[in-house]
């Protein structure tokens, strides 16, 4: 039942009611029929003894007048004085059939039979000694008689008794029967006695409990019923029968009725089933059709209500909750495009916009400008006072900078402390303009509180992708960053290289991540600068000579061969005005060129396959007395092969010429180095470095 269609339900509901309703009237029926069954053989039963009684009565009184009229003649007195068996035999013979008797029978004051006549062979009724004329019902003999006792009075004194007998026989009864319109018989101890009809085997001996008999093949409804009111016996009782199907006609009427009134209830009840189920299951089949539209992802129409009724409120309910998921769903295609703490595009959705406006920037041959805002030292301010106020700078700084952004700017998060910004249609120099605007009015609604560094890259005329685009971007950030923050950096292409040289397409470039292209870009970084060209090169041999000669490993060794070949690859994104300068350099020139180490991290840090070549790259310009950049580490807290790197990176430096002074000689060079062991350089790493030095002179000189 569970599995059936609600439909079915219904309908199996609606005619179990009408089944239930119909069983309903077939018990009342049935309980009404045997009450009215019963109360009409208690009719049949009352009058049946009303009417026997009367003509038992009307017979006990004859009966007894005749009796009590034959004791008081004085010539059948004479008879019981005399005890004259042969005349008393012949006078009762001749009064018998005046009193219409069945028996009679005459006895003396002892009790000792005196004459006889009648067809009832005996009679063991010993007569009372009274002066009362007694009338009864008795058995005798198997039969049903009235038995009239008169007693013999002689100057009073009882001198005998007259017992006359009238059989109760079947005809009395038939006629009974005919009367009262049910059969009647007379039962003593559950025999039947006399009957109006034959073929009686067993008779009910409970009275006023109608019991069930079967008669020839016919069941008859038969009410036992005592007939003490009749006579003193209680052994004899009247039964009174009635056919069952004619107690029973009565409700025949009333059966077809009912039947006809069920099958009319089945069909309305079915029909109504049907009805109801329609209107129940028309709506829910809405409901189910618009939960399995929701279940594959797409939005129903709004159910339709017209009433108030349960269906109403559960499409309401679904409705509502159809709006609920909508929205819901409407937050969670939000939350996975904004950060839910900045309410800015998150990093993977202003990723997928940078590759859109991208490759707009390209079909339509317009610039597209990428702007990097960097909160400085975000870090050291959450350990410090906590991610909570940390959390508030980055909200602020989101929200100035929505509130100033131009119209068709697109800003989102790209880093843990960084704001991506784009802007499409703007070329690097008024992109650099509007950043610059942006970071001034960050400078003062924070009054000092943050410090920001920003750097902008654009795509105009080269190509480039989102991952070249950003690299430019970030390190033109850097480069702010060594300027103080104050003043906004930009990257600019090299000019008079090829594709491979342009840093749009250094990220590309180097995942071959193979020693010829990252020699190839080695020498397009030391083109930049005549005075340079082969520096990286040069380096690259000499720290893997000197790596040799301290006898590490030879994975080691050509580990820092490449190493020192991208060691100066962040010159790529210093200003050619800098690295090409006759003469010495400003402080400002001097901070911008020092940002060189961590810009070719950011670059090489972009392939995982040059990871291991970092910590050279970084700080090969660090010094053993901890004065160098960009960390200032000292002794041995800086790497291997970064100490390796300084000794050759340095001495390739003073061996060459540069715009402003012409290169020392090598002797110079490796006598300053030795005065600088254990100040600028690695005391043991530099003496190797002299002594390896040492041994090419020698040997040139041999």
């Amino acid at each position: 039942m569970r599995n059936l269609p609600i439909r079915t339900r219904i309908w199996a509901l609606s005619a179990g009611g009408a089944l239930l309703f119909t069983l309903t009237l077939v018990v009342c029926l049935w309980f009404v029929a045997n009450v009215e069954s019963s109360r009409m053989l208690r009719h049949d039963a009352k009058a049946a003894r009303t009417m026997f009684s009367s003509i038992l009565q009307e017979r006990m009184e004859r009966l007894s007048a005749q009796s009590q009229l034959l004791g008081s003649w004085p010539a059948f007195k004479a008879l019981i004085q005399t005890q004259d068996r042969a005349t008393m035999s012949d006078v009762l013979q001749e009064y018998q059939v005046k009193m219409q008797a069945e028996s009679m029978v005459a006895f003396d004051r002892d009790g000792k039979e005196i004459g006889r006549t009648g067809s009832v062979a005996s009679v063991n009724i010993k007569p009372k000694s009274n002066t009362e004329t007694t009338a009864t019902i008795e058995t005798v003999a198997g039969a049903s008689a009235v038995v009239v006792v008169a007693p013999i009075l002689i100057h009073g004194y009882h001198w005998g008794s007259l017992v006359v007998l009238d059989e109760i026989d079947d005809r009395l009864l038939q006629n009974l029967s005919a009367a009262i319109g049910a059969e009647v018989s007379i039962v003593s101890n559950g025999k039947t006695l006399a009957s109006s009809i034959s073929g009686i085997e067993s008779a009910p001996t409970q009275p006023d409990r109608p019991t069930e008999i079967t008669i020839g093949g016919q069941v008859y409804l038969g009410l036992y019923s005592s007939a003490e009111s009749i006579g003193n016996n209680s052994n004899v009782g009247l039964v009174t029968l009635r056919k069952k199907h004619e107690a029973m006609a009565p409700f025949a009427r009333i059966r077809i009725a009912l039947i006809a009134l069920f099958v009319v209830a089945l069909i309305a009840s079915i029909a109504a089933g049907a009805l109801l189920a329609k209107s129940v299951t028309s709506p829910l089949r809405e409901v189910v059709s618009a939960a399995e539209t929701l279940s594959k992802g797409q939005w129903p129409d709004a159910l339709r209500t017209t009433a108030n009724d349960e269906i109403a409120i559960l499409k309401r309910s679904f409705n509502d909750m159809a709006v609920a998921l909508k929205q819901g769903q409407d937050k969670l295609i939000a939350m996975l495009d904004i950060d839910p703490l900045t309410d800015v595009l998150n990093h993977r959705s202003f990723q997928e916009r940078l590759r859109q406006e991208i490759t707009r920037s390209q079909a339509t041959q317009s610039p597209l400008s990428l702007v990097l805002f960097d909160i400085d030292a975000l870090r050291k301010l959450n350990e410090e006072k906590g991610m909570t106020h940390g959390d508030e700078l980055l909200k602020k700084t989101a929200c100035t900078l929505q509130m100033l952004l131009p119209e068709v700017a697109i800003i989102g998060r790209h880093g843990g402390d960084e704001f991506a910004l784009l802007l499409p249609t703007y070329d690097l120099e008024r992109s650099e303009q509007v950043a610059q605007s942006l970071l001034d009015k960050l400078n003062l609604a924070f009054g000092g509180s943050a410090r920001f560094h920003v750097g902008c890259a654009s795509i105009d005329e080269t190509p480039a992708g989102p991952t070249q685009l950003t690299l430019a971007a970030e390190m033109a950030s850097q480069m702010s960053k060594s300027m103080g923050g104050k003043k906004v950096a930009r990257f600019e292409a090299i000019d008079g290289f090829g594709p491979n040289a342009d840093p749009y397409h250094l990220q590309e470039f180097l995942r071959d991540g193979s020693l010829a292209t990252i020699q190839a870009l080695a020498a397009a970084v030391d083109a930049k600068d005549p005075y340079t060209e082969g520096h990286s090169r040069r380096v690259a041999e000499l720290s893997a000579r000197l790596a040799q000669f301290v006898g590490l490993p030879q994975s080691e060794v050509e580990l820092i061969r490449i190493t020192g070949t991208l060691h100066d690859v962040g010159k790529i994104g210093i200003p050619d005005s800098i690295l090409k300068k006759d003469g010495p350099m400003d402080p400002d020139e001097r901070a911008l060129m020092e940002t060189h180490p961590v810009l070719g991290e950011i670059i090489v840090g972009k392939v995982p396959q040059l990871a291991t070549t970092l910590p050279g790259v970084r700080h090969h310009h660090e010094t053993w007395n901890g004065k160098g950049y960009p960390d200032g580490l000292t002794g041995e807290d800086i790497p291997l092969m970064a100490r390796i790197l300084a000794l050759s990176d340095s001495f390739d430096a003073m061996t060459s010429d540069r715009p402003y002074r012409k290169g020392m000689g090598i002797e110079k060079a490796l006598g300053i180095i030795e005065n600088e062991l254990g100040e600028q350089f690695d005391p043991f790493l530099g003496a190797r470095f002299l002594e390896m030095m040492g041994a090419d002179a020698a040997e040139k000189a041999a």
